[in-house]
């Protein structure tokens, strides 16, 4: 790494050493670090675990159908979106596991004491535990994806009492919020790359303006790549999937 890059580093390992994230480690395990470029020209400090991720036998526990959370939402009028605070980082790491998610840095090895962003079950970890904490709230005032959790309700006054509802959970597990990236009591909210109001779900236009604006395809690897890109969005298009087949399956 650059000295710069290393000074990067080493503000970004002391911030989260502090804060009890990570501790030093001995681990026989280790793994790079790399730094992700953000849109604000800072950087997002990442461990890479592809090597690790190659070892590791896979959690099967699934991620919610997009298709079937936004259809569920019909007849609601009101909505909240509640952000977890760094929520992986809410997940304990067994004893037996921290070691294995060593990393090395200029100043040193370190292993985390909490789950980190990259390894290959983080999400059904996580996705498994949110379905617990929510159990016998999620599908009726709210829905969760990963670390992003709607509440919707008829009325204000049900809503009310369905966002005390999903507090309590929240509190008892022991999970703490984002508030800054938390909305409350609107009647329009953006979820999961969509519009979400009383009259329905819609595309969100900035996702619309990146697929029109995306570059014309020049080889079957391109046709592919559009594909991938607009199939989020299939349902708005009436017959999509039989347009689509012969380009899939050349």
């Amino acid at each position: 790494m650059s000295p710069i890059k290393q000074a990067i580093v080493k503000d970004q390992v002391q911030e989260v050493l502090a804060a009890g994230i990570i501790k030093p480690s001995h681990s026989g395990w280790s793994s790079p670090v790399v730094l992700v470029p953000k849109k604000d020209g800072g950087y997002r400090f990442c461990i890479d675990y592809r090597r690790l991720n190659k070892l590791t036998e896979s959690d099967v526990f699934p991620l919610l159908n997009i298709s079937e959370i936004l259809e569920s939402l019909a007849g609601s009028t009101i909505f909240s979106t509640i952000d977890l605070n760094s929520g992986y980082w809410q997940v304990a790491m067994s004893q037996e596991s921290k070691a294995k998610t060593a990393f090395i840095t200029p100043s040193g090895l370190y292993e985390f004491n909490v789950m980190p962003f990259g390894l290959k079950n983080a999400p059904a970890t996580f996705q498994s535990l949110m379905a617990t904490v929510l159990e016998r709230l999620n599908g009726k005032c709210c829905l969760v994806y990963l670390d992003d959790i709607l509440c919707f309700s008829a009325t204000e006054a049900q809503h009310f009492s369905d966002l005390q509802d999903v507090f309590d959970c929240l509190l008892q597990a022991g999970l703490t919020l984002n508030l800054k990236k938390s909305r409350f009591c609107l009647s329009e909210v953006k979820f999961l790359g969509h519009i979400v109001n009383s009259a329905g779900v819609t595309a969100h236009p900035d996702k619309v303006t990146a697929i029109m604006n995306y570059p014309v395809p020049q080889n079957l690897k391109e046709v592919q790549r559009i594909l991938g890109l607009s199939g989020w969005y299939h349902r708005f298009v009436p017959g999509f999937s039989q347009i689509a087949e012969p380009l899939n399956n050349p």
